[in-house]
């Protein structure tokens, strides 16, 4: 759960854009609003949570810092920074795309990588301290290729 307040310093936008910004994944069941005025809180819908082991959660986030890092994910990359066999990555990356949060960056084969997928209407960098389930539009030197 991330507390609105803090999802706005993190990604730095103001109470407006967020509420812009947040408006369509909770329609889209995407996240998950709970409480209301000063207390509002944000989580990742079920269904896009990572489920297994603890170290999914991890794993998911490590991809998303790799992504926004270098402007795309390989299971290369993945498999050596989260200390996983190539087969794993592969897997945890093709979650992270079913779920939406990443999107197929037109590479085929060992040359396939992945990138934040862009939620319209986001024209703000996120900073690495942002909550990895509300990346912004991936970095221009991802979007230029």
């Amino acid at each position: 759960m991330v507390a609105a307040g803090d999802l706005r310093a993190a990604l730095g936008v103001s109470r407006s854009q967020l509420a812009r910004v947040l408006a369509p994944l909770v329609a889209m069941e995407r996240v998950v609003r709970e409480g209301g005025s000063s207390g509002t809180r944000y989580r990742l819908a079920a269904s896009l949570a990572p489920t297994g082991a603890a170290g999914d959660d991890r794993r998911w986030t490590l991809a998303l810092e790799i992504a926004r890092r270098d402007g795309r994910v390989t299971r290369t990359t993945l498999a050596t920074e989260a200390g996983v066999s190539e087969r794993t990555a592969t897997r945890i990356l093709a979650a992270m795309v079913e779920a939406g949060v990443l999107v197929e960056d037109g590479g085929k084969g060992r040359g396939a990588g992945y990138a934040p997928a862009p939620i319209t209407g986001v024209a703000c960098a996120t900073p690495p301290s942002a909550p990895p389930a509300l990346v912004a539009a991936p970095p221009p030197a991802a979007a230029a290729r």
